[in-house]
């Protein structure tokens, strides 16, 4: 008969292996849109990256009596004020970062722009736009490294809300693999297209950011 603690040893290493491979799932996505859109810029592949697919949840376990059985979903923890309140801070964490990421890449794409605009050198506008590309994965990488260090923490704190948790950081993450794979797409087609879209390139920049920006707020409001 497994004891309390062994039951325990047995729920905590399930949502910690679930954790760790929806995490490895959506950082793969990124290195791999990251490096597809890196040889298309360079014309050596095609230019699209297609979103992430939803990564279905891998089953957690749950101590009930002397067995380890399956943990149902979680149906009432999402409406547990204490769950969400040991979460918002991150998930508002999460949105600052990936608004800043926005931000960052909006200001250096427009500067590039710009500047591609004046003097009409492309390889220094694709180099600058590929460099802000690299910026955008490191930071990507940290944000999904805070939110599964945060589900993490907050699941051991609760267990009972175990599933609700990882289903919480699997559709942030599967949120913010969609908006990075789509800056990849759109990044690509300006490098790849920009001998005929310079005298536009400013305005497509601004109104692609500006749809993200507002993309972003819109998600984290219906979480």
């Amino acid at each position: 008969m497994a004891t309390a603690m062994e039951e325990t040893s047995a729920v905590d290493s399930s949502f910690k292996a679930a954790l760790e491979v929806v995490r490895s799932h959506y950082r793969a996505h990124v290195e791999y849109a990251m490096a597809v859109g890196g040889a298309a810029s360079e014309g050596t592949i095609g230019v699209h990256v297609d979103l992430p697919a939803a990564y279905p949840l891998p089953p957690l376990v749950r101590a009930t009596g002397p067995a380890v059985r399956p943990m149902a979903a979680a149906v009432a923890q999402d409406e547990d004020p204490e769950v969400r309140a040991a979460l918002q801070s991150d998930l508002q964490d999460a949105q600052n970062r990936l608004t800043a990421i926005q931000g960052q890449a909006r200001a250096e794409s427009e500067a590039a722009a710009s500047q591609v605009q004046a003097t009409k050198n492309t390889t220094d506008f694709r180099a600058a736009m590929d460099a802000m590309r690299g910026k955008t994965k490191e930071n990507v990488d940290q944000i999904i490294n805070r939110i599964y260090d945060a589900a993490s923490r907050v699941g051991e704190a609760y267990p009972a809300a175990q599933p609700y948790v990882l289903a919480t950081a699997q559709k942030v993450t599967d949120f913010i693999a969609v908006v990075i794979t789509n800056i990849v797409n759109f990044v690509t087609g300006v490098i790849n297209n920009i001998a005929a879209w310079v005298k536009d390139v400013v305005d497509k920049v601004r109104a692609f950011f500006g749809t993200a920006v507002d993309s972003v707020v819109h998600f984290f409001a219906s979480l």
